[in-house]
């Protein structure tokens, strides 16, 4: 365990660890969270949000995370079902019903399937794209070129 006199000489030592990494690879940018015992201990931020903007990087900026995100919801829906709270094999109508209710192919959409692509889903959904399936659900997906992010 760290002591109150080593925590304050890691405070900047950390900090200047962090840009020097950003320096080294290019990163405009970085937020860190240290979370110690379920409870915001503090931020650090450092870099622009941008590179064509000067804009200086805070505690509410918004970083695209794009499918960095997708390991950590798979692991937080492994939990869940090692926990038991969720069937890897059940329907997700049965934990939202009505979410998809009007495409009859959604109702039998499983965890397993949106953790191996192979929902049905577009990848993408937008005004001209709406969130519907675009083939049925299946473990071996069919038309497998045509499989999506969910």
């Amino acid at each position: 365990m760290v002591n109150d006199a080593c925590e304050q000489h890691l405070k900047p030592a950390v900090e200047t660890a962090i840009g020097h990494l950003i320096a080294a690879t290019d990163v405009p940018g970085i937020a860190l969270a240290v979370v110690r015992g379920g409870r915001l201990e503090r931020t650090i931020c450092c870099g622009v949000r941008d590179v064509r903007l000067p804009l200086l990087v805070d505690e509410d900026t918004v970083f695209d995370a794009a499918s960095l995100s997708k390991p950590v919801f798979a692991h937080a829906v492994l939990q869940l079902a090692d926990q038991g709270t969720l069937s890897l094999d059940a329907p997700l109508a049965d934990y939202v019903p009505g979410y998809m209710a009007a495409d009859e192919r959604a109702l039998s959409i499983t965890a397993r399937h949106i953790l191996s692509h192979s929902a049905g889903l577009p990848n993408w959904r937008s005004d001209d794209l709406p969130l519907k399936t675009y083939f049925a659900p299946s473990v071996e997906a069919p038309n497998r070129h045509l499989a999506t992010a969910g």
